[in-house]
């Protein structure tokens, strides 16, 4: 049920595009155990070919950080990702670290997925990480649950603007989400690009990976500067 596609899409930006980093939000492969195992009777991949696209996946240039989610953390120390990460850090679950660019830095917390749910807002568990045990980020970002959302966020008290952020992945088709109810008509979302620009300060995130990209590179352009004279010239 992987969307391959749009997968290659996003993963050939992540390698072409300048400045564009990866972060990896976990559950690189099925890798069903106890009872879900009768689920490998319904996909037309086994279990080794799963670690091969998940080598294929890790192998493309441009990641800067992987997760493991609760699918890949049932291999427990055995999981092969420790030896296909190509050099990339390894985290079990979540991380907080920093993008710096110059002297601006932007702080985020990825996690496969954050505590908390509501059926009525898909961001509540990333809200509930920013307002009771954050690190104060500019981006709040979790996976997991197959849907996407999307929201900034500025904290009527503190001032403080925030990204709100749920990445979808790449699982198009979903018999469980059918049977069950779910919806899944959400086309965009599969990834989440965060864009931080040192000029204003200011990071603006995009739910379309190819949009993000074009913006990216739109902000990292030359740029010509009139001087009171008339002459022009391109900053260094």
């Amino acid at each position: 049920g992987c969307d391959l596609p749009a997968l290659e899409r996003h993963l050939s930006l992540m390698g072409s595009v300048p400045g564009l980093f990866g972060v990896g939000m976990g559950d690189w492969t099925n890798n069903w155990v106890g009872r879900l195992q009768r689920l490998y009777a319904e996909q037309g991949t086994t279990q080794s070919d799963a670690w091969r696209f998940a080598e294929w996946m890790l192998k493309r240039p441009g990641w800067m950080l992987l997760l493991r989610g609760n699918h890949d953390m049932w291999s427990g120390s055995g999981d092969p990702l420790r030896w296909i990460a190509n050099g990339a850090p390894l985290v079990d679950w979540s991380a907080q670290f920093a993008v710096a660019c110059g002297e601006v830095e932007w702080r985020i917390e990825a996690a496969h997925d954050f505590p908390g749910s509501s059926m009525w807002n898909k961001l509540h568990a990333p809200l509930r990480r920013a307002k009771l045990v954050g690190q104060e980020a500019d981006l709040y970002i979790a996976a997991h649950r197959h849907v996407f959302a999307l929201a900034e966020e500025q904290d009527e008290h503190t001032g403080r603007v925030s990204w709100l952020a749920r990445a979808r992945g790449y699982k198009a088709l979903d018999a469980y989400a059918h049977v069950s109810g779910y919806g899944q008509q959400q086309d965009r979302g599969q990834s989440i690009v965060a864009v931080c620009s040192p000029a204003d300060r200011r990071m603006r995130c995009f739910s379309d990976a190819a949009e993000g990209a074009e913006y990216l590179t739109w902000l990292r352009r030359p740029r010509i500067r009139v001087q009171a004279k008339g002459a022009a010239h391109a900053p260094g």
